[in-house]
């Protein structure tokens, strides 16, 4: 049963979900001098990013979740290459998708497949893979959960304080001071459970 989630001590019946990805670009490595026989794995990363971006203002044009707004991707971590008079056969690219209800691990692997076959259709050298390494799906708590009748109105439920003067435990997790921390919240007298 959903119950909500909290950050920054607001409780939210919402709440976006992620994915974690990780796309490689596949090049050859041959020597800076031999430019016919190296596939450049960075460069065709550049290729990656752009798509990557153009899907990011799509999720922005799409309509809005009513609390959440828009999903969201962008690129987190990105590395390759062996040395300077090298082409590069590998580039890793990690990327964050934040995503809204509807959305699943399924629709992101899709999104991804489509764009790096879209660029494999473009260039015959082109070669890269990704896979979701990390998927938590997106919070939204049904209006009739016993929880969301506590406070008037829907998303921000309250503060952590008045669950816990409510007399139960919380639950969810959240970020005090950058540091991060995993809570339960769980208002048993006030639904009814107790």
């Amino acid at each position: 049963e959903n119950i909500g989630d909290w950050s920054s001590d607001v409780c939210s019946s919402d709440l976006k979900g992620f994915a974690w990805a990780g796309i490689t670009t596949h090049g050859r490595a041959a020597h800076g001098s031999r430019r016919a026989d190296g596939i450049d794995a960075i460069a065709h990363m550049g290729r990656v990013l752009g798509a990557l971006e153009r899907l990011d203002a799509q999720l922005q044009e799409r309509a809005a979740h009513p609390l959440l707004g828009h999903g969201s991707l962008h690129a987190s971590l990105i590395g390759g290459g062996s040395e300077l008079s090298t082409y590069p056969a590998r580039c890793r690219l990690d990327i964050e998708r934040r995503t809204l209800p509807g959305e699943t691990a399924e629709s992101v692997a899709a999104e991804l497949g489509a764009i790096l076959h879209e660029l494999s259709a473009q260039d015959a050298r082109f070669s890269a893979t990704a896979e979701l390494t990390l998927f938590r799906p997106p919070l939204e708590t049904a209006l009739d959960q016993p929880l969301c009748g506590l406070w008037p109105g829907r998303g921000a439920l309250g503060s952590v304080q008045h669950l816990l003067h409510l007399g139960g435990r919380v639950a969810g997790g959240g970020d005090l001071g950058g540091e991060q921390i995993e809570v339960k919240v769980q208002v048993l007298d006030q639904i009814g459970h107790g």
